[in-house]
């Protein structure tokens, strides 16, 4: 949504939002949220979740007009607070509007903005990239927590990246990626090109059958996103690109065993990961109880980035599964969003082998609380209707 309109009125937008979807259940939730704010309040988690759970829905309605689906959820929002005139300065206003928020979460209307611009960015890496036969999943905050905490930048604290995972074919792959990605509204050509570098190196040198790749793209740091022109807001962010081959996704998905168990498919697996970053971040492993088991981080400086071990799964003493990293990365709901290498059974396969797991672990464990859920390491910021998704089958 470009903030420098031509003068309109509230009036107008909400005309165009009625006629194309039904705003009718947003618009009750909000009003809802302001009753309760009005008696100073926090926002009860329980509302603010329906809200995101009904605009995820709406946005199918959008697909491809991102734009308009932002417009017309503030419309519908200035509408209800009995605002006249639509432009710039109520755009500013709702984005910048946290009252009733809790700590650490965006604004309302942020988030809706935040989780457009990035469902709009990754329509255009598929344009970019079809035809190239690869495969992609969305993943990260954009599918555990979209229109309800991915957020731009919070004064110190980052904005929400954009998570992919692209399978490839082959290594040789990358080069060609690389010259589309250059073409992308937006994209820091900068980072493309070390993406380009880096590649070779890794096709020349790490290409083993067990080492990822991982880069980080930059997103509207030399460009303003006409979203947001004029406001003053900071529109960059990042795109964090994991790619594997489809061998790699193979093992990390565990497709040499029907099971999950560890005298079918081996007591751990680890894949390297050639990153364009360091980090000392331990990985985090852990059962469906919620039991933990930090792994210290093995990390190794080589040409043109870093080396790191990640774990893929283990088993514990107690004979419990353990999904790690590379695993949970995938989780909880993996939306591939091209398919050039039909990666989308598979990974639908892997899913109901963890939840097969699950239930056999309940089984012989009946008196804890065992859920896939409190295996992944970012349960903390799930939206929770996305929890009980994720759970519902087990």
């Amino acid at each position: 949504m470009n903030a420098q309109v031509q003068h309109r009125y509230v009036c107008e937008v909400l005309l165009a939002a009625n006629r194309t979807a039904n705003w009718g259940r947003t618009r009750g939730l909000y009003e809802q949220i302001r009753h309760i704010h009005r008696s100073a309040r926090p926002v009860p988690g329980v509302v603010r979740d329906a809200l995101a759970e009904d605009l995820a829905g709406l946005a199918f309605s959008y697909e491809g007009q991102e734009h308009l689906f932002a417009e017309h959820a503030l419309g519908v929002l200035a509408e209800v607070d009995g605002r006249e005139t639509f432009d710039s300065a109520l755009f500013l206003e709702y984005y910048l509007d946290r009252s009733g928020v809790a700590d650490g979460f965006p604004s309302l209307l942020e988030t809706v903005v935040e989780t457009s611009r990035r469902h709009r960015d990754a329509r255009r890496f598929a344009q970019a990239l079809a035809g190239t036969s690869t495969s992609c999943v969305l993943c990260g905050s954009m599918s555990y927590g979209p229109f309800y905490n991915v957020h731009g930048h919070h004064d110190e604290k980052p904005a929400s990246d954009l998570d992919l995972v692209i399978v490839i074919d082959n290594a040789a792959q990358l080069d060609g990626i690389a010259e589309r990605m250059l073409g992308l509204d937006g994209v820091d050509h900068t980072s493309v090109e070390q993406l380009r570098a880096r590649a070779a190196v890794f096709v020349d040198r790490f290409d083993d059958g067990a080492t990822a790749f991982s880069h980080k793209v930059r997103l509207w740091t030399n460009e303003v996103d006409q979203w947001l022109d004029g406001t003053g807001l900071r529109g960059d962010y990042v795109v964090s690109l994991h790619f594997l081959t489809r061998r790699v996704l193979g093992y990390v998905l565990v497709e040499s065993s029907a099971e999950l168990t560890r005298s079918g498919a081996g007591r751990l697996r680890n894949v390297r990961d050639f990153r364009d970053t360091a980090t000392q971040r331990a990985d985090l492993p852990r059962t469906f109880a919620g039991r933990e088991y930090p792994a210290a981080p093995q990390v190794e400086e080589v040409e043109a980035g870093w080396l790191r071990w990640a774990t893929a799964y283990l088993f514990d003493e107690t004979d419990s599964y353990c999904p790690g990293f590379l695993q949970t990365i995938l989780l909880p709901e993996p939306k591939v969003l091209w398919d050039g290498l039909g990666v989308r059974a598979p990974i639908v396969t892997f899913v109901r082998k963890l939840h097969d797991r699950c239930r056999l672990e309940r089984g012989s464990n009946p008196n804890a609380l065992l859920r896939p859920s409190l295996a992944h390491v970012r349960l903390d910021v799930f939206a929770p209707h996305v929890v009980r998704r994720f759970d519902q089958d087990v």
